[in-house]
């Protein structure tokens, strides 16, 4: 049986940005937020809300989507 481990909202951003070859800037840009603010985020130093992390992964995702068609 496989062993799951839990992976914070952080680290799941960090994920997906790197994943998606984003920089900090280019995220907090896209969703309105500080580099500083998901800096802290994406290094658990800061519990965001549901919302923050929605709004961040759209943007994310979207991003990934576009470089999907080019």
């Amino acid at each position: 049986m496989a062993t799951q481990t839990a992976t914070s909202s952080g680290e799941a951003i960090r994920h997906l940005r790197t994943k998606a070859s984003l920089t900090l800037q280019q995220v907090a840009e896209g969703a309105d937020t500080s580099v500083a603010y998901l800096s802290k985020v994406e290094r658990d130093q800061f519990n965001p809300t549901d919302d923050y992390v929605a709004k961040v992964v759209v943007f994310i995702a979207s991003s990934m989507m576009r470089k999907a068609g080019d």
